[in-house]
């Protein structure tokens, strides 16, 4: 996956954009699943899914995702 993101924070919250984000290409031009799909219709379907995780991500960061407070105790023994 290939992307370029953007990202500030603001009163505990992130804020920003993924874009573009790409999941590359597939090599191998012989490529084919036991479905019968190619490695052209393969890389497809997956862009088009990350699309969607992306476009919700960017929603979520453009009204700003609250950054979760964690209390940790570290022991190194």
């Amino acid at each position: 996956m290939n992307a370029i993101a953007a990202v500030n924070t603001k009163s505990g919250k992130i804020f920003g954009k993924l874009s573009p984000v790409s999941i590359g290409s597939i090599q191998a031009k012989d490529f084919e699943t036991t479905l019968g799909v190619n490695a052209a219709q393969l890389q497809a379907e997956i862009q088009t899914q990350l699309d969607t995780v992306i476009t919700q991500a960017n929603e979520q960061l453009a009204a700003g995702v609250t950054v979760p407070i964690v209390d940790l105790d570290i022991v190194i023994a």
